[in-house]
């Protein structure tokens, strides 16, 4: 979906834009647990470190 309309999504204001972000980093990340690749320790100190970064 977001390849399919990045151009229209690359018009919305810069703090939409960041919340998206955050977002799609936080899914890859449940993704990567359900999938079994990481144990809950590991997600949990990546979901810290992504709302780390995102912080304003």
């Amino acid at each position: 979906m977001i390849d399919k309309h990045r151009n229209e999504l690359e018009k919305l204001p810069d703090e939409i834009k960041h919340e998206i972000n955050k977002c799609m980093e936080i899914y890859e990340e449940l993704e990567s647990y359900d999938q079994g690749d990481l144990d809950i320790n590991t997600l949990q100190k990546r979901l810290e470190d992504i709302l780390d970064k995102y912080e304003i």
